[in-house]
């Protein structure tokens, strides 16, 4: 929501009232909002201004007195607060500038969200048709600036936000929401500073309005479902009286203006906030605006599923659905109460499946992607808005964003959709991606979920797929061997020593030499050799030695020590798994025999290690 024009500066020493301050925030960069024109109106010379509140003090810029609009706007807003509508109306008979009467008809406007009676309904729906009657024109930035305030109020209701600590956790909320955002950090700076500004004057606005009560209530409560009536009665009414003044593209940003609070707010939310009047505001003026024009709705919608604005998520499904599921335009929505109609598609919701959204909402062209959208959620472990896509939105495409998971080795997402019930095959895709990627602990989870018969189908296409890209791409390979992913060793090796000979197709090379050379029968074999020629040689050393120092002189752990550490660290550095590389193996069955601990050919590796381990002295392997 950047606005056209050039920021203007500020006097450094003026102070500002709250409602003129927001006026004057200049460009706050295409990082957050999407329009490009200073939300502050000038004279007709151009020249910008400030206003001292409390002291009726009038500063000085670029050489012009400025007091004209920012004094009528501060009167107005004076009359609106009391309800004062016939002295406001007189007021914008006296505007004799257009940057008056604009200001006037954003002043007018923030005024929407809190009415209260049929009367101040009347009241200000007669006020601004004068306005506009009086020539009033900038109608982007009095929608824009109303649609975010609009958001801001229903926000604002939740019962874990109150108005006082909202300053906090905008500040919070904003620096998150830039940090994942691309371009400069200079600029994302600067539009953070600027968009605070402006929604630090939202939540003023709130504030002063609430303070403005006879009710003096410490929280600022719902609003009743009379009260959004009138709201969105009061908003449509200025809808019709701008007319085709508002384009679709002022609507599209108008849209991207009122979802921008909720995903600042919405992980704050208690849970049913959506359910409630505050939201059923909310639901109505995205559902006006959508009737206008805006063509936003699926990228608001992506960008609160990847924000984990899990309530705004909710409330764009629901508005979809009430335009096109149950058949009801925006004009029919005033022949009821809103609230009528969210609680009908509630029921429906409830108590029979769902329509098949999305093909009902590309015939109407108002698709929203939730599958696009569980992407991505779960990329940035969203879980709660993962929950909400595939419960209320339907979204059915786990693979995707389950291999992705798997690829980040993003454990947390990796199980939520498993619990979710994903199919065997994807669980195996999911495997080889997590072992390629050198995620071995979702990959050991993984494992643990496939049924043995599923892996020993797919076990010559499961150690293909975990051969990964560039250096170390074999490391995958060697996990799923030595974790003994067929759960039986005679067939993990038979399967490993199969693609070693060639007897599978497509193997690739680098994966054939590796097997051939650590995990086949044959290096089984040369295992044994090696540890026989390896004994040979010690044996050479203990009788024909001709180092001063005499192998026979030592310890015979010592002598031990001396001629299988080599082979004992070697082996220590394969744990981790059951099983050992079929080399090693072999060098430890040869070994063992040598020792006069003979194990079977069957033996495997821990059994092999712990039974060397005995052998050697204590302080070597201790």
């Amino acid at each position: 929501m950047v606005e056209q024009g050039k920021p203007r500066g500020t006097p450094a020493k003026a102070k500002k009232s709250p409602f003129v301050e927001a006026d004057e925030i200049g460009q706050a960069s295409g990082v957050v909002f999407a329009r490009e024109s200073p939300l502050a109106p000038k004279n007709d010379q151009g020249c910008s201004v400030s206003h001292t509140h409390g002291d009726d003090e009038t500063q000085e810029s670029d050489g012009c007195v400025q007091n004209g609009w920012v004094d009528f706007g501060h009167s107005l807003q004076l009359l609106l607060f009391s309800q004062q509508w016939g002295l406001a109306e007189s007021l914008v008979a006296l505007a004799d500038q257009q940057s008056m009467l604009d200001y006037g008809l954003s002043v007018a406007l923030d005024a929407i969200w809190f009415l209260q009676t049929k009367q101040d309904l009347e009241g200000l729906n007669g006020l601004i048709a004068k306005i506009v009657a009086a020539g009033a024109k900038d109608f982007a930035r009095a929608i824009l600036r109303t649609s975010l305030l609009a958001s801001s109020v229903a926000a604002c209701q939740s019962k874990a936000i109150s108005v006082g600590d909202s300053k906090e956790i905008v500040a919070d909320r904003l620096h998150d929401r830039l940090r994942d955002c691309p371009g400069a950090d200079n600029l994302k700076i600067e539009a953070g500073v600027k968009v605070q500004k402006f929604m630090e004057w939202a939540l003023q606005c709130i504030n002063m309005h609430h303070c403005s009560e006879e009710t003096q209530r410490s929280r600022w409560n719902c609003n009743t479902l009379q009260e959004v009536q009138l709201h969105l009665s009061a908003f449509r009414a200025f809808l019709d009286i701008a007319g085709d003044n508002l384009s679709g593209k002022i609507f599209t940003e108008a849209f991207d203006a009122a979802c921008f609070p909720l995903t600042l707010f919405s992980s704050l939310f208690e849970p049913g906030w959506s359910s409630g009047s505050s939201a059923v505001s909310i639901k109505g003026l995205l559902s006006l605006l959508v009737e206008g024009g805006a063509d936003n709705v699926n990228q608001c919608f992506l960008e609160a599923a990847r924000f984990g604005s899990t309530e705004l998520v909710r409330i764009l499904l629901e508005v979809i659905l009430v335009l096109i599921n149950l058949d009801v335009g925006v004009n029919q929505l005033f022949s009821k109460t809103l609230n009528e109609h969210f609680i009908h598609l509630q029921h429906d919701n409830d108590n029979c499946n769902m329509c098949p959204f999305m093909q009902i909402a590309y015939q109407n062209s108002l698709a929203v992607d939730t599958d696009l959208a569980l992407v991505y959620a779960s990329h940035y472990c969203k879980l709660d808005t993962m929950a909400c896509l595939v419960d209320e939105g339907n979204a059915t495409s786990f693979l995707g964003p389950l291999i992705k998971a798997a690829e980040r080795g993003c454990l947390q997402v990796v199980h939520w959709f498993v619990s979710r019930g994903v199919s065997e095959i994807e669980m195996c895709l999911a495997l080889t991606t997590a072992a390629s990627s050198g995620h071995f602990v979702v990959a050991s989870y993984l494992l643990e979920q496939i049924p043995q018969q599923i892996l020993e189908a797919l076990s010559t296409q499961i150690l293909k797929a975990a051969r990964g890209q560039g250096r170390g791409s074999l490391n995958g390979v060697a996990f799923l061997l030595r974790s003994n992913f067929l759960r039986d060793a005679a067939a993990t090796y038979e399967v490993a020593d199969l693609i070693a000979r060639g007897a599978t197709n497509g193997e690739p090379p680098d994966l054939v030499a590796f097997l051939k050379e650590h995990w086949s029968q044959a290096a089984f074999t040369e295992g044994v050799s090696a540890g026989e020629a390896h004994f040979v040689n010690v044996m050479r050393v203990l009788r024909r030695g001709a180092s001063p120092v005499c192998l026979d002189d030592l310890p015979s752990q010592m002598v031990l020590g001396i001629a299988y550490l080599p082979l004992y660290r070697a082996c220590v550095g394969e744990a981790g798994g059951e099983l050992l590389p079929q080399r090693l193996r072999g060098e430890l069955v040869e070994a063992m025999g040598r020792l006069g601990d003979p194990a079977g050919v069957g033996s495997q590796g821990k059994d092999l290690v712990m039974a060397l381990e005995r052998h050697m002295p204590s302080f070597l392997v201790g």
